[in-house]
């Protein structure tokens, strides 16, 4: 029971957490529609759980060098500043465009979420931190390790649905010119951001 409430408390701590995916998310659930979102935070789901295997599989000894590497930075700094001019540079008339069963644009909406969350080393940092964490401090191993992160990723998709249709039900009340706002708001976070990181990587 004590690793099923660590495990709630920390996926809500990520839950929390107001980054460049959770706008991202928002924006998507607003003028998408909760499917594309939601097919958006599976993509951002599975980088999770892949860091999560890197962790626990060692890899953080063979990632950690590459994560650190300054051009690594700079390009995922890129990557950001490209997303960000997308989302600013979008016209309130984009904003009715609901998703279809089209395959290539839910593979798009997937690897968009996958990409953003990947590229983002506030999550490797978290991720591997947690596992330490997990190990070291809590001294869980084998199978308590697995129910662990089970538990948080849970938490996490419970609470990231939950934002789903929360925002979805705000669209009744959003008109051109507030979907404009917010094209910019996510923009201006998604291009901060990929500043910070090309920043950070010279700093």
């Amino acid at each position: 029971m004590s690793i099923l409430i660590q495990g709630i408390l920390t996926g809500l701590v990520l839950s929390i957490y107001v980054g460049a995916t959770f706008f991202t998310i928002m924006e998507t659930s607003i003028r998408r529609g909760p499917k594309a979102a939601f097919i958006l935070n599976i993509g951002v789901w599975f980088s999770d759980i892949a860091y999560i295997l890197l962790a626990y599989y060692g890899a953080a000894e063979l990632m950690q060098p590459f994560a650190e590497n300054l051009w690594v930075k700079v390009v995922a700094g890129i990557v950001f500043l490209i997303f960000g001019l997308s989302y600013f540079l979008r016209k309130p008339n984009e904003t009715v465009k609901p998703l279809t069963n089209n395959k290539k644009g839910i593979a798009v909406l997937f690897f968009k979420g996958f990409a953003i969350n990947s590229l983002n080393p506030s999550v490797f940092i978290f991720w591997f931190g947690t596992m330490v964490m997990v190990v070291s401090n809590f001294q869980l191993s084998g199978k308590e390790i697995f129910y662990y992160f089970a538990t948080v990723v849970g938490t996490v998709m419970i609470v990231d649905a939950i934002k789903v249709l929360s925002a979805t039900q705000l669209r009744r009340l959003i008109n051109d010119l507030l979907m404009s706002r917010l094209f910019r708001v996510t923009g201006v976070i998604l291009m901060v951001f990929g500043l910070f990181l090309i920043v950070k990587a010279f700093a």
